[in-house]
């Protein structure tokens, strides 16, 4: 995963670009805390697997574009599918 284009503080408070992998770390890390503050009872197993997506068979060395919303969006289906079926 790379991040291009991105607008970071530089020398006197001027804007300059900024990406690469640098950046999409932070921007990954910064996804999967937002996820975690919403479901704080998510597992890193089941954060990991949402965040990678589709278990398709890739055809490409190329890892598929990470889908923040998506993701969140299983682990929540996922939490209220537990707590529907849980006798708790």
């Amino acid at each position: 995963m790379a991040a291009d284009g991105l607008m970071s503080l530089g020398p006197r408070g001027m804007l300059r670009p900024f990406g690469g992998t640098s950046a999409a770390a932070a921007i990954a890390t910064g996804a999967a805390t937002l996820i975690l503050s919403e479901l704080p009872k998510t597992t890193p197993g089941a954060l990991i697997s949402a965040m990678k997506g589709d278990r398709e068979r890739r055809t490409s060395v190329v890892p598929p574009l990470m889908n923040a919303w998506r993701a969140f969006g299983s682990l929540l289906a996922s939490r209220i599918r537990q707590e529907r079926w849980s006798p708790y």
